[in-house]
């Protein structure tokens, strides 16, 4: 054998393969250290949905009347309910409209 072969043959035995690691022992109650039990955080929930058109059911027609005149963006649909189902004529304004139905 010559010197080459010598060395890679040495080189061959020292570098062998790793041996597998073995796992961690578990950690046993005594070797935690004392802390306070883990909390979870709290979920974050979305906001309870307002229910459109409880309040305006509970207004008389006067009250009823200035709410939705002061506020033009509350649908008709929204406050007709049990009203007959009353249609707006043509080119009938809202604040005619909401003064007819609700007698202003």
């Amino acid at each position: 054998m010559n010197a080459a072969e010598k060395n890679a043959v040495d080189r061959k035995r020292q570098t062998r393969k790793p041996a597998a690691s073995k796992p961690a022992p578990a950690a046993t109650p005594s070797d935690l250290p004392e802390t306070a039990p883990e909390t979870k955080p709290a979920k974050k929930t979305a906001p309870a949905k307002k229910k459109h058109g409880a309040d305006l059911a509970a207004l008389t027609n006067a009250e009823l009347r200035a709410k939705l005149l002061a506020t033009p963006t509350i649908s008709d649909s929204r406050w007709i309910g049990n009203r007959g189902n009353p249609q707006r004529l043509p080119k009938e304004s809202r604040t005619d409209f909401v003064n007819r139905v609700l007698g202003g």
